[in-house]
């Protein structure tokens, strides 16, 4: 039973089943993958508890039947490890998502941006981006569906990890001519690492220094 549950709710939303299914989901968000969580960390709390009464029960000559339920253990926590890691995924890929945005943006002249057309999405939309997205799943995660502060802090650890990564990756080929252009970003960044730190039971400050520093080498004449 616990296996067959385990298989259908892998295909369901790693797998998503649940866009084809009756469900016709349009997707999967983030609140789905959080109730997937919860539902592997309710069986994964509870094995322990089948585990110490079938050793109270079971003959000698049947032990093998809790050696395969230490194997069932395994195969769910390898399940939540997945979740997790699927929400850094959905990060990462929105915030490659707004890098084009990037493109269109005159840091020596910035104030001239705001006037363009709509077409163009200047790099306040960027940082934005990268803020709301980041700032909305911490809201899932440990505002609206209470995941255990844990598991958020493992969550949002992988994350900060991967902004480190990326957003100089972004930057690579942005270089302003004047030091007006140079500090804009400066403080932009600034901007973004100082509202991280506002985020309720996440420690942000190993990572946003260091992607600080980065940028300061980058940018500080």
């Amino acid at each position: 039973l616990i296996l067959l549950f385990n298989k259908t709710t892998l295909a369901l939303i790693l797998g998503s089943g649940a866009q084809k299914s009756q469900a016709q989901l349009r997707s999967i968000s983030a609140k789905h993958l959080t109730c997937t969580a919860q539902s592997l960390g309710l069986v994964l709390a509870i094995l322990p508890h089948i585990r110490a009464a079938l050793l109270t029960q079971l003959p000698p000559n049947r032990s093998m039947q809790l050696t395969e339920l230490d194997r069932v253990n395994q195969v769910i926590l390898e399940h939540h490890s997945q979740i997790l890691t699927k929400f850094v995924i959905i990060l990462g890929d929105s915030i490659d998502y707004s890098a084009p945005k990037l493109n269109c943006v005159n840091w020596d002249n910035f104030n001239s941006i705001t006037e363009s057309s709509l077409n163009k999405r200047t790099t306040v939309d960027y940082f934005e981006d990268v803020n709301k997205n980041v700032t909305a799943l911490h809201r899932v995660l440990l505002l609206d569906a209470m995941l255990p502060v844990d598991q958020v802090q493992d969550i949002f650890s992988r994350i900060f990890s991967l902004l480190l990564r990326k957003l100089p990756s972004h930057f690579e080929d942005i270089l302003p001519n004047t030091v007006t252009g140079k500090q804009r970003i400066l403080d932009e960044l600034t901007h973004l690492t100082s509202s991280f730190s506002l985020l309720k039971s996440i420690d942000s400050s190993n990572e946003m220094n260091q992607l600080e520093e980065v940028f300061k080498r980058k940018y500080s004449d």
